[in-house]
């Protein structure tokens, strides 16, 4: 974790006793969140709020509910000059609903609450993470495992089995189960999945291999399905981590020479398959906030419309909202026009002024490389 040093450590911002937790907001907002990434993340986000504040780390000494404009302006352009832009504003995310829980405990009053979170999101480009990878890259990744004759080897091939074909993120890998996967069809139930929504993915041919190799050498035991395998090859049967699966499987992008490899290459190349199979179109799910487009193949892809609805209004890129409306004529793709919007009151998409499209669509264009 990056350590910053404070701008201004201040005695009246540092309580003399911890809260409670139920009356902490911090620990309010984080309880609120829906997956321990975000909890961990976000809980992150905020020691370094704090660190700011007080020189400590410590979130249940911050007198949240007594932070005020000048304070979080002063965080922003702190944040501002250390950190890109997407970092910056989801720390500002986790400030803006720590004060947000203060408001609901009763801890401040409206007014101050609203003047405290009116500090503008830090702007830039967002570049679509990531890249797809050739057959040989993908088939290079599947030999180093497979030359792998530990327990680790099978599983970082089942990993990626399920990551590439099945389209699966990190957390969802994380998150399964024995239980979730049916060898009989192929089918992996992603119980987990982004905002807890569930889907069935489907393993076959060398993915489904893939797979039985693992299980065969993890057993049956009810449990996590992918679990840490140590230096001497023994599984310790519990969950891996997010991170854990990235260092496993960044390891084998290094042993097999793919340069510039993460996990998510995984997940971008499967969206680039679904097009070399005759798609014309994938519209992907991706953050909360508008993303690019790149033509690949003939084909159409979209990494993330952004929001349609949403519980937080603080940032700018969280209430911009684009609709492609796509005309498919005699079963061809023929174009597709880009529709702006922008999110009021968290339900009501209101059409974008010519100023605010101008702006979300320069930055969009900027960021496919158009």
């Amino acid at each position: 974790m990056t350590s910053i040093t404070p701008f201004q450590p201040q005695s009246d911002l540092i309580l003399s006793e911890a809260q409670p937790l139920d009356r902490n907001p911090a620990a309010v907002y984080l309880a609120g969140l829906s997956s321990n990434t975000s909890r961990r993340s976000q809980a992150q986000a905020l020691e370094l709020v704090a660190e700011l504040l007080t020189a400590e780390r410590d979130l249940s000494r911050v007198p949240w509910s007594a932070l005020r404009f000048q304070h979080t302006a002063a965080i922003r352009a702190q944040l501002a000059g250390r950190f890109a832009p997407a970092t910056c504003n989801r720390i500002l995310c986790a400030l803006r609903g720590t004060l947000k829980a203060a408001w609901r405990l009763g801890q401040m009053a409206h007014d101050d609450y609203a003047r405290a979170v009116d500090v503008a999101s830090v702007q830039g480009e967002t570049l679509p993470a990531g890249r797809a990878l050739s057959g040989g890259e993908i088939a290079a990744l599947m030999a180093c495992c497979e030359n792998d004759p530990t327990a680790a080897g099978a599983r970082d091939a089942a990993m990626i089995a399920a990551m590439y074909p099945g389209g699966l993120r990190r957390d969802e890998v994380a998150s399964l189960d024995i239980a979730d996967y049916d060898p009989e069809t192929g089918a992996l139930t992603v119980r987990h999945g982004k905002r807890n929504k569930a889907r069935v993915a489907y393993l076959s041919n060398g993915a489904g291999h893939a797979m039985a190799d693992w299980l065969a050498i993890r057993g049956g035991e009810p449990g996590a399905m992918f679990c840490p395998v140590n230096k001497g090859g023994k599984m310790d049967l519990r969950r891996m981590t997010n991170q854990a699966i990235y260092n496993a499987l960044a390891k084998r992008g290094q042993l097999a020479k793919v340069a510039n490899f993460s996990p998510h290459d995984l997940r971008r190349t499967f969206i680039s398959d679904l097009l070399d199979a005759g798609a014309d179109i994938v519209s992907g799910s991706q953050a909360h906030q508008p993303q690019a487009y790149e033509f690949y193949h003939g084909g159409m892809i979209h990494y993330g419309l952004g929001n349609l609805f949403f519980d937080q209004m603080q940032a700018l890129g969280y209430r911009q909202e684009l609709a492609d409306r796509h005309i498919i004529y005699a079963g061809r793709h023929i174009s597709t026009e880009v529709l702006t919007f922008m999110l009021e009151d968290y339900c009501q998409p209101r059409p974008m002024t010519r100023e605010e499209r101008s702006v979300l669509l320069k930055t969009i264009f900027q960021a496919s490389g158009w």
